[in-house]
């Protein structure tokens, strides 16, 4: 609980410092204003963090934010199905995790959650045609894709979302962290029951978690 505030208080602190009316920048030097505008890697490594923060939390708040900043990525940073490091399009972005994680990829595994978590089927079908469009320079380039294979093989096997009310996901936090299956999200519904569900529909429900993850990790 204390790591997990401290990750809380460290990304609130940074999105009061670099997130200003509306606009993300790269870095800020001690108490001076930020002028240099964030990059692709910035937006894409920022909505990550919302997303996990708010998959501890359950504030729509981190959530909300991510969502705006994925949007804006894929306004702001592709053109015809090229990614780019900058807004300006100077500089391509590609799929290697050669030094860091591809932001490229990392951002598709962003929408790809963001998409199941708000049960955006529109959201969903347009981040699989994106990540359709680079399939063959992926496959070409395997060993240095591996975020990229990630989403691959999350698309096939498709995500499981568990839902339930705030109070149950929070209490019963390390009995979920229990669930053998690997794609699985958490999502707040109002409800006593605990739901198992994927992209499409809800596959099984109970009042006791327990079962609810025996069908999960029987898939």
């Amino acid at each position: 609980k204390n790591y997990l505030k401290q990750a809380i208080n460290s990304l609130d602190s940074l999105l009061k410092n670099l997130y200003v009316k509306n606009t993300l920048y790269h870095q800020k030097v001690e108490d001076k204003t930020p002028l240099q505008e964030a990059l692709l890697e910035d937006y894409v490594f920022l909505s990550e963090a919302l997303i996990n923060a708010f998959l501890k939390t359950y504030e729509n708040k981190y959530l909300d934010l991510a969502k705006k900043l994925s949007f804006f990525v894929n306004e702001n940073f592709y053109k015809d199905k090229t990614w780019f490091y900058d807004k300006e399009k100077n500089y391509k972005a590609y799929f290697s995790d050669r030094h860091y994680s591809s932001s490229i990829s990392i951002h598709l595994n962003n929408l790809y959650s963001i998409a199941n978590l708000n049960y955006d089927l529109k959201l969903l079908e347009s981040t699989k045609i994106k990540i359709q469009e680079q399939k063959q320079k992926i496959l070409n380039d395997i060993s240095r894709v591996p975020n990229a294979l990630r989403l691959f093989t999350r698309i096939k096997h498709q995500d499981v979302i568990l839902k339930t009310n705030k109070n149950n996901l929070l209490k019963n936090k390390k009995l979920i962290e229990t669930i053998k299956y690997p794609y699985l999200l958490t999502q707040i519904e109002n409800t006593k029951n605990y739901l198992a569900c994927d992209e499409k529909t809800c596959f099984y429900y109970d009042i006791d978690l327990n079962k609810v993850i025996e069908s999960i990790d029987k898939l």
